[in-house]
């Protein structure tokens, strides 16, 4: 069998592999498109590792699922996440952490 590659894809490999990432894109990573859109604010997103982690593991399994000729799950509608900001990021990472100085210190500079 021949190494499969994004050159050698047929039409409907392609369809599904970008339908996959666009739905990736739109649920996990809160992006609005993969398109390029030449503006940084646009094109360069700041993500924390958890959420990158589960973007891969969610590809990784549709391409083992895809391999085993599984057809693509459907996903069961849940409440709608909404974008954290950088602030809600880095609070509850350093929360998460259970260090409480660094919860003190992150109180205290950002209060």
């Amino acid at each position: 069998m021949a190494k499969i590659t994004r050159e050698n894809l047929d039409g409907y490999q392609s369809l599904a592999l970008n339908r996959t990432l666009d739905r990736i894109a739109t649920d996990i990573l809160f992006m609005e498109t993969l398109e390029t859109r030449k503006s940084d604010s646009l094109d360069f997103h700041d993500l924390a590792v958890w959420i990158i982690k589960e973007a891969l593991e969610t590809a990784y399994i549709a391409g083992l699922n895809a391999a085993a000729g599984e057809p693509e799950p459907v996903k069961q509608k849940s409440e709608p996440r909404t974008r954290s900001t950088p602030y809600e990021r880095t609070r509850a990472a350093v929360h998460a952490t259970g260090n409480k100085w660094a919860i003190e210190n992150f109180n205290a500079t950002h209060g």
